[in-house]
């Protein structure tokens, strides 16, 4: 009898281990790979906060708004280009960030006519190892923004600045080791 008892403990003590297991594995964050053709505004999407989405190479016609929290972009020789008629909710901007704890690295952003990469009202964008070349207004920019790090970005050709943290009275950024022209 006790066998028995023991065997079935044991048996519920497993069933509700691999139970919590499986919650706590699907609350980590994901990984989704952007493959040349493929929408990465698509799996900003799809992905949730914590999420790292890693775009591989080629030229990438389209404009990107990151609006979730938490989102990690990574470009592997990824370029983004303006489309026909480029739009995000920061005007005609590469890449468009309204999100806090949002990481952009490894992208060459090209030809945009207002930013390069900029954000709005967040805390804590990473911009890192970017290059931002001959977009209109700045490169990479933040406005009201707390927490910025710019570190390792090249911009040049802006018809403003390359880089620049702006109306942010407490800012607190760190702008470090960046090229611009």
């Amino acid at each position: 009898m006790r066998r028995i008892v023991l065997m079935t403990t044991i048996a519920v003590l497993v069933a509700l281990s691999l139970l919590v297991s499986v919650g706590f594995a699907s609350a980590k964050p994901k990984g989704h790979v952007v493959h040349p053709g493929e929408s990465i505004q698509k799996a900003i999407k799809a992905a949730h906060p914590g999420d790292t989405i890693v775009v591989l190479g080629g030229v990438h016609h389209e404009t990107v708004a990151i609006t979730k929290d938490g989102i990690s972009l990574r470009g592997v020789d990824a370029m983004l280009k303006p489309p026909a008629k480029p739009t995000s909710p920061c005007g005609a901007s590469g890449i468009c960030v309204q999100a806090d704890n949002v990481s952009i690295s490894g992208f060459t952003v090209r030809n945009f006519p207002d930013f390069g990469i900029v954000a709005f009202g967040v805390r804590n964008a990473k911009f890192m190892t970017n290059r931002a070349i001959n977009n209109g207004e700045y490169g990479l920019a933040t406005f009201s923004s707390t927490g910025t790090q710019m570190i390792a970005n090249l911009a040049r050709g802006s018809d403003d600045a390359g880089l620049y943290v702006g109306d942010t009275p407490h800012a607190d950024a760190t702008v470090a080791a960046n090229e611009t022209s």
